[in-house]
């Protein structure tokens, strides 16, 4: 069994590739102005959703983005 902290370092290292992977598009996006990266970026972005705590122990641990950036995401679906 997967101990918490190796858990939660796994988690951490996944969030920072999905965040390193979304910079990289809005870097590539801010040069070519590519609607494809634009929405590349989006959808790298919203797959953080699934990155939410499952249980109040490690709410203070992992945190959600705020409301109205969700919110913001989803209006660009």
């Amino acid at each position: 069994m997967i101990n918490k902290l190796n858990f939660l370092e796994e988690i951490n290292k996944m969030i920072k590739q999905i965040t390193l992977k979304a910079d990289e598009l809005a870097r590539q996006y801010n040069k070519t102005k590519d609607p494809a990266l634009r929405e590349e970026w989006y959808r790298v972005v919203r797959s953080l959703d699934n990155f939410q705590p499952l249980h109040n122990e490690t709410s203070d641990i992992i945190l959600k983005p705020p409301q109205q950036v969700v919110q913001k995401a989803r209006r660009h679906t």
